[in-house]
């Protein structure tokens, strides 16, 4: 006979889905790149950040801290 790891009834609770913002503009300033986050929930927009995270990590988009 196995032991139940987690609980009586064998289910794991699970963490409620995070709102993420999607990448929509991105662009060059002299400091480096520069990009434009909005949330497709709320609206709300980042307007123009420095960020030093690669295109890729980008596009799987950030939380977003209103809907969040």
């Amino acid at each position: 006979m196995t032991q139940d790891m987690f609980s009586s009834t064998g289910i794991r609770p699970r963490r409620s889905p995070r709102i993420m913002m999607k990448m929509i503009d991105v662009g060059q300033d002299n400091s480096g790149p520069v990009i434009i986050f909005e949330c497709s929930k709320c609206g709300h927009s980042t307007g123009w950040i420095k960020d030093d995270q690669s295109v890729t990590q980008n596009k799987r988009g950030k939380p977003c801290p209103i809907c969040n």
